[in-house]
């Protein structure tokens, strides 16, 4: 630990040296050559440049001496030697004092803009503001913008929001802390004593909360509390209090798997630092279990925080945990976590189909899919599934199409079904593949797309239109949109209109189509959500989970149009005044309206993907030459890194120290280029490749959240793996609910399977499209279409049997209204009256409900059938 403290501390002074003897040999340069000139040849120049860096070599090593022992003598009368020893491993004490950077961070300012005009709707905003301060060193700023949230908004502000804020104020504290000198001791302990109380006020305002809810605000407070109080040594730090919060989130989001395909993103630091508090508590065995499980190969080495929705690695980008999500009254299965895209099955009306509709990326991932489905089959009760018999694909990207053969093995009379212009968008996909193999994998092959063929042709000539196609009683609308949609030509949308539900494939990815391929059609893009608004589909599936988390539900597909074609507009406004693609990346440009708080929920879907529309419109817009001499010169990363190693003569120390002020300064796009170019000047350089992966690793953290694409490019680039979790589900591996499209006309289908687990309460419930938690009690939650519902009936038959009961629904204004139900238990461990609670709150496409049984003892349940008794 000495030794990182010694090589933090030598690099404010490092650079002046390293300026002395660059100016010491430029001084004795007109006499060296007059002696060259006089005979002396060469030799006599090498001999005093040679003479002048053995002086400063023993310079440097006299100094490194004099602040080796200076260390030691400062941490050796500082109060606690263990506590300093501790605090080293967490914090940077030395190193230059950060500034205002000199690039523009547009992202940053987009964010504080809707934080500026009232309270955040969505606690992602509050929490990604506060992470782009920290990864600009930005922390100062952002601890008093944070404190003027809490004090201008406090008489607004809901205990969700006032948590989430105070969490956010916290980390700024911390991390302000991190940067602290050590010579600013003083400063460093009251930021640090600060963010710990800061943490304490966020968990006693959301105390009454939810335990989980859409905006996580008590499990946001009790994270960071977690995180801070497991960082910071003691007498700061309570490792009692950090175990207990982080337990608590850990035990919170594994107890289904609902819970955890949505909130996986705050588990892998919840991991890390319960293996910390296990390894220093001596616990060596859990600590190992939870080092693994938070994927992190050492406790050694850790810059940045990860609480990114992805992952990436040689086995492909994935956007979740490995899941099964069912709808459409028990019918429609999605499998995410597989692949980088999804998986979605189709049982028909009649039992005798399955429909696929996309098929992964690999064979291999498309075969452990499969595998999966078949799994939740048997977990599910259904015994003897249908065979595979149609493959929907809405387009012929690579991770749609690439593992069409593995459908062919489990049924070679599968028939596959594309739009008629598929080869267009094939073509394309097999002569450029993504240049980086981290998007699909290692064990990607090019082949099976090259191969791929289907029997089945909707539409001519890539016209528009809808066809129908009915499989074994279930009807399929197939909906084709000029142009193909948004992301390619030949993109189609999936209609199940028995279940209102549209599988959208990828026409509103946040990339607008590959980056890598010229593709994207926004006018396509807008013509398909002016198409959607029409619809009104009860559920939006997209070829991508985190795409589904933003919009799932059309109203936000209609809410974001505007904001879309005005930045369209907008952008093409520059181009046309010859305004260069990066000058207009670095505008801060937004929509006035999107500021407001109805606006909430397309916020952060316009960060994600600003910058995309405005690299696509101008590469689609302008030539290969731009104005200000934009790409007319050839200039290469070697060539900049001789302007470093040869024309500027920096050594590679000179260059570290430099980059590292960027990387303090926030400027880490910079920082890392820099690293490149000098690389290729100096490729033995250790130095160099430390500077240039730290910058990298704060550009990864930078963008975890607001920009996939970049997140795994720059984490390939450095060859940091960050592999998928996989977390320890406490409570039922699966739960399955029919009441995601129900209406209060129909036949309802409630499914639920336990997966071999025993429980006496599980879930959250959907009714009309809307869901929430399901507890013991009824609550008068005023939100969806029900206020609160509820079933109660009995049993008497331990085996199986039918029971009778009543469906209570109680709307948010009028009359109660009361159903007969009957409904089928399987399998029950438990004899004696059983209630069952629906509530009706927040909005959800996954869910089940409570389970409270007579006693004490917990129930086993394998499957729940209930249906309306019309």
């Amino acid at each position: 630990m000495a030794d990182r403290v010694s090589s933090l501390l030598s690099l404010p002074w490092r650079l002046p040296l390293e300026g002395a003897r660059q100016l010491t040999r430029l001084a004795l340069g007109p006499l060296t050559s007059l002696a060259g000139n006089r005979g002396g040849g060469g030799s006599t120049a090498a001999a005093v440049e040679n003479g002048v860096d053995k002086l400063f070599r023993a310079t440097e090593e006299a100094a490194g001496q004099l602040q080796s022992q200076t260390v030691d003598l400062l941490v050796d009368t500082a109060t606690l030697r263990p506590f300093w020893e501790a605090l080293q491993q967490d914090f940077s004490f030395f190193g230059p004092e950060p500034e205002r950077g000199s690039q523009s961070q547009p992202e940053l300012e987009y964010l504080k803009a809707i934080n500026d005009t009232a309270p955040a709707g969505n606690s992602l905003v509050i929490l990604v503001l506060s992470v782009l301060y920290t990864s600009v060193n930005r922390q100062a700023e952002g601890v008093r913008v944070f404190e003027g949230y809490l004090r201008n908004y406090a008489p607004r502000l809901e205990p969700w929001q006032r948590g989430v804020y105070l969490s956010s104020l916290a980390l700024l504290k911390a991390s302000q802390a991190q940067v602290t000198t050590l010579w600013q001791a003083g400063t460093l302990l009251e930021l640090a004593t600060s963010a710990l109380d800061t943490a304490r006020q966020a968990k006693e305002v959301t105390a009454d909360e939810p335990d989980f809810s859409p905006q996580n605000g008590k499990l946001i407070a009790r994270w960071v509390s977690g995180l801070l109080n497991a960082q910071l040594p003691a007498p700061l730090g309570n490792p009692q209090t950090a175990f207990a919060d982080l337990t608590w989130v850990n035990d919170t989001i594994t107890r289904t798997a609902e819970r955890a395909s949505q909130a996986y993103m705050f588990l892998r630091e919840t991991y890390f630092q319960l293996a910390r508090l296990h390894r220093n508590a001596g616990n060596q065995q859990e600590a190992e279990r939870y080092l693994r499980l938070s994927t992190y190969t050492s406790f050694e080495d850790k810059k940045i925080i990860l609480a990114t929705l992805f992952s990436c690695d040689s086995n492909g980008l994935r956007d979740g945990i490995k899941h099964v999500s069912v709808n459409g009254n028990g019918t429609v299965f999605t499998l995410s976590g597989q692949d980088m895209s999804e998986f979605n099955f189709i049982l028909s009306n009649d039992g005798k189909h399955l429909i696929a509709v996309d098929g992964g990326t690999r064979e291999d991932t498309t075969e452990t899919a499969w595998q999966a489905l078949q799994a939740h089959f048997r977990e599910s009760g259904i015994a003897n599934p249908p065979p595979l018999t149609t493959v929907i694909y809405t387009h012929a990207h690579w991770d749609h199409i690439g593992g069409n053969l593995a459908y062919r093995r489990i049924n070679p009379a599968v028939k596959f079904v594309s739009r008629d212009n598929f080869r267009v968008e094939q073509a394309e996909a097999v002569f450029l593949p993504p240049p980086y193999t981290w998007f699909l994998g290692t064990r990607f092959r090019i082949q099976p797309v090259a191969e791929f063929n289907a029997e089945v042709l909707i539409g001519t000539d890539g016209g528009q239109g809808t066809e129908s196609l009915t499989i074994g009683g279930t009807r399929f609308e197939l909906k084709l949109i000029s142009g193909g949609g948004g992301e390619t030509p030949d993109g189609m949308f999936v209609y199940l209109p028995e279940h209102r539900i549209l599988f959208a494939g990828d026409f509103i990815v946040p990339w607008l189509g590959s980056p890598f391929n010229s593709e994207g059609d926004l006018d396509a893009l807008l013509r398909s959500l002016d198409w959607i608004s029409e619809l009104q589909p009860a559920l939006v599936l997209h070829g991508h989970e985190a795409v589904t988390l933003f919009y799932s539900q059309w109203q936000t597909l209609h809410r974001f149009r505007p904001h879309l074609a005005w930045l369209q507009r907008e952008t093409l406004r520059l181009i046309h005044e010859h305004r260069t693609r990066v000058e207009i990346v670095n505008m801060t440009l937004y929509p006035p309206d999107i500021l407001q708080p109805d606006q909430h929920d397309v916020q952060l879907p316009y960060l994600l993907m600003r910058e995309s529309v405005i690299n696509r419109l101008y590469k689609q817009t302008t030539g290969y030459w731009g104005p200000q001499l934009e790409a007319v010169d050839a200039l290469t990363s070697e060539d900049f890194g001789s302007l470093l190693g040869r024309y500027l003569g920096l050594s590679p120390e000179a260059i570290a120290v430099a980059v590292n002020r960027m990387i303090a300064n926030g400027d880490h796009e910079l920082a890392g280029k820099t690293a490149d170019w000098a690389l290729t000047y100096f490729p033995d350089s250790a130095v160099l490749r430390d500077i240039q992966r730290r910058a990298y690793l704060y550009l990864m953290q930078k963008w975890q959240v607001a920009n996939v694409f970049k997140f795994l490019m720059y984490a390939e680039h450095i060859a940091e793996p960050v592999p998928q979790l996989q977390p320890e589900i406490t409570g039922p591996r699966s739960l399955d609910l029919g009441f995601s499209n129900a209406s209060l006309e129909g036949r309802y289908e409630l499914l639920l399977s336990t997966g071999g687990q025993r429980v006496a309460a599980v879930g959250a419930a959907i009714f009309d499209g809307r869901g929430g938690f399901a507890g013991e009690q009824e609550i008068n939650v005023g939100t969806g279409k029900f206020s609160a519902l509820a079933l109660e009936g009995s049993y008497e038959v331990f085996d199986h049997g039918m029971g009778e009961g009543h469906l209570r629904m109680r709307p948010a204004q009028g009359e109660e209204v009361v159903l007969p139900f009957e409904f089928t238990v399987l399998q029950v461990e438990q004899r004696g009256p059983v209630r069952l609670v629906i509530e009706a709150q927040g909005i959800g496409r996954d869910a089940g409900f409570g389970v409270g049984a007579g006693s004490a003892e917990p129930m086993y349940l394998t499957r729940i059938w209930l249906n309306r008794l019309l």
